[in-house]
């Protein structure tokens, strides 16, 4: 478990906090880079990521107006 072990007393959490932190800074840093494409209106982004990301990419997309999120079984045959 790497650096989920980290924290020597009861009731302290710094590996588990350390780890949190670095993944959603990790989807952060995705949605952002995302973000950066010169994209217009009619213009359509394809985002793969894994199942891990994308729960939090999700909500990142819904609560952006910028982006519609779509379901791609709309678009490939």
């Amino acid at each position: 478990m790497g650096p989920l072990k980290y924290g020597s007393e009861e009731g302290d959490f710094f590996g588990a906090n350390f780890e949190t932190g670095c993944w959603f800074s990790r989807n952060l840093k995705i949605f952002r880079n995302i973000l950066r494409i010169n994209a217009g209106p009619e213009d359509r982004i394809l985002v793969i990521y894994g199942a891990g990301h994308m729960n939090v990419l999700n909500l990142l997309f819904d609560s952006s107006p910028e982006f519609e999120l779509m379901n791609t079984n709309s678009f490939l045959k």
